[in-house]
């Protein structure tokens, strides 16, 4: 969820990840909401393949039928540079990252809101919303943005340890923090419009018991 021009980022999607020692394979299905950012953009069928060992990753663009190998080095130099660049854009919001004046956070936790089975295991829904403003101190232009995410969280789920020890390994050597071990893909680079000290969040995050078996994000 977004004012002003976040809601052209919307999109919703789906990624399947399977994991094997220190290897991965995932694959995602992304659909943007917004017509004018699938017209720019378009619906993307893409896969990521992780290889800890050879500190690598290759970048299928499967309708194109074409890869890209990229090093974690080269990833975190990317990564960095997109944060950067939507920061000093401002990412779509009225107002210039170096003017805006951020609200204070504000952080509402529901649990056990839902409960599915996933891939025949019982999981119970948590949704975690995070609201905040920005505000030009001049023009008094305003953005509220929310970010949702929605995870169906589960307990002795089968090949948990080895998943999580395949995730630590990865965020460890991308130089992720807390927060961002919760959020992948596109989310990585639009948290960095909602400022700096996520630490309440990643409070509430650990509050959360069990394995998330699928998660959901909007902003």
């Amino acid at each position: 969820e977004g004012g002003c021009m976040m809601s052209m980022f919307s999109s919703t999607g789906e990624t399947v990840s399977h994991i094997s020692g220190d290897k991965a394979r995932s694959e995602s299905r992304m659909k943007m909401a917004s017509r004018l950012a699938s017209l720019a953009a378009g619906d993307q069928d893409t896969a990521t393949i992780i290889r800890l060992d050879k500190g690598l990753t290759w970048n299928l663009q499967l309708d194109e039928q074409r890869y890209s190998e990229v090093s974690f080095a080269e990833a975190r130099a990317q990564m960095e540079e997109s944060m950067q660049g939507l920061e000093e854009s401002g990412g779509g919001l009225p107002v210039s990252e170096e003017g805006c004046q951020w609200s204070e956070r504000d952080v509402e936790v529901e649990n056990d809101v839902d409960r599915e089975k996933i891939a025949g295991i019982k999981s119970r829904k948590h949704v975690i919303r995070v609201r905040q403003s920005c505000t030009d101190p001049d023009t008094r232009k305003t953005c509220d943005m929310t970010w949702v995410m929605e995870s169906w969280m589960a307990k002795n789920v089968p090949g948990e340890k080895e998943a999580r020890a395949f995730h630590e390994k990865y965020m460890e050597a991308m130089g992720l923090d807390d927060v961002a071990q919760h959020v992948q893909g596109p989310g990585l680079a639009m948290l960095g419009m909602f400022g700096d000290n996520w630490d309440q969040v990643v409070d509430r995050l650990e509050d959360i018991k069990g394995y998330p078996l699928r998660t959901v994000m909007q902003m």
